[in-house]
């Protein structure tokens, strides 16, 4: 795997970690190292990917939004 493959699939695991976590403990109960935790990586990677907890999270909905939609579509 390129490293463009594995940024890719690092930023995934972290987009559907963040999903999966606000979904059992709720956005505030939902932290970054959490996050990275579910999703294999160090804290800092997150940080490093997205900037902030907000920026991840809007980043994750924005691509399941983006998925449902495009499924509604076809």
């Amino acid at each position: 795997m390129n490293r463009s493959a594995r940024s890719q699939a690092t930023a995934d695991a972290l987009l559907d970690a963040a999903l999966d976590l606000i979904g059992e403990c709720g956005l505030r109960g939902t932290t970054t190292r959490a996050i990275a935790e579910r999703a294999g990586v160090n804290e800092v990677t997150l940080f490093r990917k997205f900037g902030s907890k907000s920026k991840l999270v809007r980043e994750a909905i924005s691509a399941r939004f983006a998925t449902l939609t495009a499924d509604a579509i076809t």
